[in-house]
């Protein structure tokens, strides 16, 4: 999918830093010798992605793929300490490109991984809040009815999150992609969507589109989340993806699911 806009050397970092941003990936991520610049959208490949501008950048693998998010200077962004570096690569850039997933398949993976799972990514904060407001059960690994209403009160939670009167901010693992991408050109224009379900097929495009012949293996996962206790289609019901659909409805239409 292509939005149009074409950016290069029209990147005004320092501008866009003194707007202070509400997401931290403003105005993207970019390479010291490649001339891409990359708008992270959580649970829509970006550990994969990080991880293959790294490889191409350096010409070597990233010791830890998980740690790559917090490693501010692993590839460049807003947490680099080479900010004008960034800024310098920023302006070279030659296209501006993110990855959108189905909704329905990114939700349950930022459940599984945020929200059921007890590990070094997940949200403990919020887990403690649908026990308190929603009735989660911390005890229902194992039961399919209990696991379906935890996946449900969930995604309850997601919908009052993106409400006005809301009980805290949304969090960019679970907001919809269009809300997203809509932030992200508030301030730079994205000239190429393409999608996780395509993803070989569309960052060889993206390869392409920026210049770049490289020898990379696009097959190769860096996931995440472990696997779920249960298959989404083993529990999912009309209530479910009504609510699902609801609350991504403009995710499926503009980004064509």
């Amino acid at each position: 999918m292509v939005n149009g806009s074409k950016v290069k050397n029209m990147i005004d970092a320092k501008k866009i830093f003194s707007k202070k941003p509400q997401l931290r990936t403003i105005p993207g991520i970019t390479c010291r010798n490649l001339p891409l610049n990359y708008f992270s959208i959580p649970k829509s490949a970006c550990t994969t992605v990080k991880n293959i501008l790294y490889t191409l950048d350096s010409g070597a693998s990233y010791t830890d793929p998980l740690a790559i998010h917090e490693d501010g200077d692993a590839l460049l962004w807003s947490k680099s300490s080479d900010r004008e570096l960034y800024i310098e690569r920023l302006k070279k850039s030659e296209i501006t490109f993110t990855f959108s997933r189905n909704p329905m398949s990114r939700v349950y993976s930022c459940f599984v991984e945020k929200i059921h799972f007890d590990g070094v990514y997940s949200f403990p904060r919020y887990r403690d809040f649908l026990v308190q407001n929603y009735g989660y059960r911390v005890d229902a690994n194992n039961d399919i009815s209990f696991y379906r209403e935890n996946f449900n009160a969930f995604l309850l939670l997601v919908r009052d999150t993106l409400k006005v009167d809301r009980p805290f901010r949304w969090d960019p693992h679970w907001a919809p992609q269009s809300l997203l991408v809509d932030e992200f050109e508030k301030y730079v224009g994205i000239d190429f969507i393409g999608k996780v379900e395509n993803f070989q097929i569309d960052m060889k495009t993206v390869l392409q589109k920026a210049g770049i012949d490289a020898d990379v293996d696009l097959s190769v996962r860096y996931n995440e989340s472990p696997p779920p206790p249960f298959k989404l289609n083993d529990f999912l019901d009309e209530r479910l993806e009504r609510t699902i659909r609801s609350i991504y409805i403009e995710d499926y239409d503009r980004f064509d699911y």
